[in-house]
């Protein structure tokens, strides 16, 4: 399989979002916890929270991690309020984006995280 080089020296480096793309609100799609990892294999401790957000300018789908166990909404609440037809906007506090070199799938990717993240208003 080839392997991807790059000379950037973005590479592997977090950078604010904002900085790149302006500080957008964004539709939140869904919610789920993210387990510890350790000696091999997941155990039962949620040490954070990845959310699926979608932009509003063309609508691309970003999974966003924040290291808070605790979700600012439960999966079930978010379904039903999307199932009844509302959407959810949030905003993230120090959204970053990394950009790494998956040799695997010989591709140039984007990892998303925030320190926390706010529900700043619903559709009706």
């Amino acid at each position: 399989m080839p392997q991807i080089k790059c000379n950037s020296n973005l590479i592997g480096k977090r950078i604010l979002y904002k900085d790149i793309y302006g500080d957008p609100d964004m539709i939140l799609l869904d919610v789920n916890p993210i387990y510890e990892y350790a000696d091999g294999k997941y155990t039962d401790k949620i040490v954070g929270t990845v959310y699926i957000v979608a932009e509003l300018t063309d609508f691309e789908r970003l999974r966003v991690r924040v290291n808070d166990p605790v979700p600012v909404i439960t999966g079930e609440k978010l379904q039903a309020a999307r199932g009844a037809g509302k959407k959810i906007f949030v905003s993230f506090d120090e959204l970053t984006v990394m950009v790494y070199i998956n040799q695997t799938a010989c591709s140039i990717e984007e990892s998303y995280r925030a320190a926390g993240i706010k529900i700043i208003g619903q559709s009706e």
